[in-house]
C-alpha cells in the first residue's frame, strides 16, 4: 500500500516512521506547507516525493491512504479531498474544528466508500483497554456514578497561535484536549443523551481554559467530567476515571487500574497488561497499535475500530457542551444543537 502524509509535524513524523516498519506498506509522499521541514526530510529520504500542497500530492500520486496530522482546522477539507480521490483516511483528533465540518467529512467518506479512523490513541493504553473489558463483563454490576478528570499544565496567560482563536480552532480545552476524555466516556458508555456544562476562561480571551460537564448517556449512566489545561501540578496529561458499580468500583488511568470490592482490591500496572508491540518509536504501544489496526481494517475490508462515526459522536458531545455553556441550559442530543 502506498501512503501519503499530510502534515509533517511531530505526529506526522511518528506515523510515517511507524508505517515504515510494516511489511507491504510504503510512505511514498509527504505534504507540508513548510519548505524548511520538507528540505530536512529530503536529505535522508530521497526515495520520497515532497509537496507544499496536499492537493497537488493527491493529484500526482497513486495513494491507497493518507495520514492527516495537520492542525485541526485543516482536517475537514484535507479529509474530503482525500475521500474524493478514493483514498482511505487516518485522521488525527479532533476529527474537525466543528460538528458541522465533521458531518461534511462523514458524508464525503460514505459517498466515496472510503474508510476512516480517528486517532484516539488512548483506547490502546492497556489499562483503559482492560477497564473496557471489565465493564463489558458486567463484574461491576449496575453503574451508579462516574467521575472523569483530564488535566495538564499548559496555559497560564494569554497565548499566541491558532489554538486560542475560537473562529479557527472551534474552542479551547474541550475540543483540543478533553476530546480524549469524551472519547473514553463514549467508548465505555455509548452516545450522550444530554449534557449540562459550564466553561471558564481565567487566562484565555477567546477560548475556554476549564470545563465542567454533567453527561447523561443513552445507556442510563451519568458522568461528571472536569477538564483543564491550566493545572500547575500536572506536568503531563492526567486522565483518570472513577467508576462506581453496584458490586465493585474501578479507578483507571494511564498508569494503573484498581478494582475494589468488599472482598478485596486488585491492582493492574503496565507490566501486568502490556502485550508487546511490533515497534515502539514514540512513547508506547498505542501509536503502533492504532496504525496496525487501520492498515488491517483496509486489508480486511472492514470498519476500523475507531471509525468516523465514532469521531462524529465525540464531536456531537463537544458541540453539546459548547451549546449548553452558551445557553445556560441542558442540551439534548435530539435537539441537534449547533455551535
Amino acid at each position: 500500500m502506498n501512503v501519503g502524509i499530510i502534515g509533517m509535524g511531530k505526529m506526522g513524523m511518528l506515523h510515517a516512521a511507524t508505517l515504515g516498519c510494516l511489511d507491504g506498506v510504503k510512505v511514498v509522499a509527504a505534504a507540508d506547507k513548510s519548505r524548511f521541514i520538507l528540505s530536512a526530510f529530503k536529505r535522508f529520504r530521497k526515495d520520497m516525493r515532497y509537496y507544499t500542497s496536499y492537493e497537488k500530492m493527491l493529484e500526482k500520486e497513486s495513494l491507497d491512504f493518507v495520514v492527516i496530522s495537520t492542525p485541526s482546522f485543516l482536517h475537514a477539507q484535507a479529509a474530503i479531498s482525500a475521500a474524493e480521490k478514493g483514498c482511505h483516511v487516518f485522521l488525527e483528533k479532533p476529527m474537525t474544528a466543528t460538528y458541522e465540518q465533521a458531518e461534511q467529512v462523514d458524508k464525503a467518506l460514505d459517498k466515496n466508500n472510503v474508510k476512516c479512523m480517528i486517532g484516539f490513541y488512548l483506547r490502546y493504553v492497556p489499562q483503559f483497554a482492560k477497564a473496557k473489558a471489565i465493564l463489558e463483563s458486567g463484574d461491576l454490576g449496575v453503574i451508579k456514578a462516574v467521575k472523569a478528570e483530564i488535566y495538564i499544565a499548559d496555559v497560564f496567560g494569554e497565548a499566541p497561535g491558532w489554538r486560542y482563536q475560537k473562529a479557527i480552532s472551534g474552542g479551547g480545552v474541550v475540543i483540543d484536549f478533553a476530546v480524549h476524555c469524551l472519547d473514553m466516556l463514549y467508548w465505555y458508555f455509548g452516545p450522550a443523551k444530554s449534557i449540562s456544562a459550564q466553561l471558564r476562561s481565567p487566562y484565555s480571551k477567546e477560548v475556554e481554559d476549564e470545563a465542567e460537564a454533567d453527561i447523561e448517556f443513552a445507556s442510563g449512566v451519568s458522568a461528571h467530567m472536569s477538564a483543564s489545561w491550566s493545572k500547575k501540578e500536572y506536568r503531563k496529561t492526567y486522565l483518570k476515571l472513577y467508576i462506581e458499580g453496584e458490586h465493585k468500583s474501578m479507578t483507571v488511568g494511564e498508569h494503573s487500574l484498581i478494582v475494589e470490592s468488599p472482598e478485596g482490591r486488585e491492582e493492574f500496572f503496565l507490566p501486568d497488561l502490556f502485550h508487546g508491540s511490533f515497534v515502539d518509536i514514540g512513547g508506547g504501544n498505542m501509536y503502533s497499535d492504532e496504525i496496525l489496526e487501520f492498515v488491517s481494517a483496509i486489508r480486511e475490508d472492514r470498519e476500523p475500530a475507531i471509525s468516523a462515526k465514532d469521531g462524529l459522536e465525540v464531536m456531537r458531545m463537544v458541540n453539546m457542551i459548547y451549546a449548553s455553556a452558551e445557553s445556560g441550559q441542558t442540551v439534548f442530543r435530539s435537539q441537534g444543537a449547533r455551535i
